[in-house]
């Protein structure tokens, strides 16, 4: 079967078909080499993590963990904690992680990533299901992709925080949309959005997609159980909680638009606009990201079957990434188990290139201890913004590639 994806050059493309060839011409012997190769990224993931403490980000989760544990339980955390930004689940989740490794005397950093490798262990069990079921011959090859792109195994296995986990699950609630499976769809989606609320963004494009009233309800009603967690801390807690859940914003890093208007502000004739410009972007980006998948999702309710819900799945969190005003490096993971699973070409350069980005900016923040520890507080490095911009130029590529689809595909 034809690959849908529509990308590539010429030269990626040959590249695909020669995948093809090798795995019918030795089908088993290939795919279970390709097989096992992904299994070794998903391995190299524990071993990097047994080596690593993290990022900045490892040692805040502790902080919190053991904020609930010593004070008043987490609905003190929402009141009192300006940075604490995260859903109540989670939170306990952790916590529970923290204590298991204080009473067995283990490493919480290890213990920590070991969710987030399990994630990406599912993200790519569902890439190549994704692919399998298209009856395509690149399932093995994507899941090899995958589990060796770079960006996913330095936040995963080195960075501490929880980005990975809610990829794949909203990966899990689009690939189980996609089978009209909408009850659980939505139980995977509310699960992320337990994770973080980046994933209330998929909700739209993914109610769109749905073929009956029936499933749409379905699927409401999953939401609304995965909203219980949230209903004690939003109704005691509202205050604290609105403040640093609902109205977070991001800090302005060295990624996309403001990134440019960065640049752009260091000429002195340009540095008054820039700024004006950046100032603005930082109000209204976040609304532009809210309306983008409404939009999304009206056109494709019209146009029905125009994309799956793993391509509109990731042509929204591509967009997420490709508009925010706000960055961490690992926000970089997002778009990529979807991505995968829609476009293995433009998934795999995305990835690389990020994986790029985000190692240098790693490397340059490391401090030289073991198990490696990367402290930004001092300020992100210069070294790594230059190359941050070829991730967001090749991830906004790929966006429209997805969005211009249904256009491109044969009639």
């Amino acid at each position: 079967m034809a690959l849908s994806s529509g990308s590539g050059s010429g030269r990626f493309c040959g590249f695909q078909t020669w995948v093809r060839r090798q795995a019918a011409a030795h089908r088993k012997p290939f795919n279970i080499a390709l097989l096992v190769l992904g299994a070794a990224g998903l391995l190299f993931r524990i071993w990097l993590a047994r080596r690593s403490h993290g990022s900045n980000d490892i040692n805040i989760w502790n902080a919190f963990c053991t904020l609930i544990e010593t004070h008043h339980g987490l609905g003190w955390l929402y009141d009192n904690q300006v940075d604490f930004n995260h859903p109540p689940l989670i939170a306990l989740l952790n916590t529970a992680l923290h204590r298991l490794a204080a009473a067995r005397g283990w490493r919480f950093d290890f213990l920590f990533k070991l969710p987030e490798i399990g994630a990406d262990t599912l993200a790519g069990v569902l890439v190549y299901r994704s692919w399998r079921a298209r009856g395509d011959l690149l399932a093995p090859g994507a899941f090899a992709l995958f589990c060796w792109n770079p960006a996913s195994i330095l936040v995963s296995a080195h960075h501490g925080n929880t980005d990975p986990s809610c990829a794949a699950l909203a990966l899990l609630a689009a690939f189980l949309v996609a089978r009209q499976r909408a009850l659980w769809g939505g139980l995977a989606l509310a699960a992320a959005i337990n994770v973080k609320l980046i994933p209330v963004l998929l909700i739209p494009v993914l109610l769109a997609t749905l073929t009956s009233r029936r499933q749409a309800v379905s699927f409401i009603a999953a939401l609304a159980l995965g909203a219980l967690p949230f209903v004690p801390y939003v109704v005691r807690h509202w205050t604290g909680f609105s403040a640093h859940v609902l109205s977070y914003r991001s800090y302005v890093g060295p990624w996309g638009i403001t990134s440019f208007l960065e640049f752009l502000g260091m000429h002195h004739n340009f540095a008054e606009i820039a700024q004006r410009l950046t100032k603005r972007w930082t109000k209204v980006g976040p609304w532009v990201m809210v309306l983008a998948p409404l939009v999304l999702a009206a056109v494709a309710w019209r146009r029905k079957r125009a994309w799956t819900a793993i391509e509109l799945g990731a042509i929204v969190c591509s967009l997420f990434l490709v508009l925010t005003p706000g960055f961490g490096v690992q926000y970089v993971v997002y778009p990529i188990p979807l991505l995968f699973a829609a476009d293995v070409v433009w998934a795999t350069a995305y990835g690389a290139s990020a994986g790029f980005f985000i190692f240098v900016a790693y490397y340059a923040t490391w401090t030289g201890t073991q198990p490696y520890f990367s402290n930004f507080y001092p300020g992100f490095p210069i070294a790594a913004k230059v190359f941050g911009h070829v991730p967001w130029l090749i991830l906004t590529a790929a966006t429209f590639k997805l969005l211009a689809r249904p256009w491109s595909r044969p009639a």
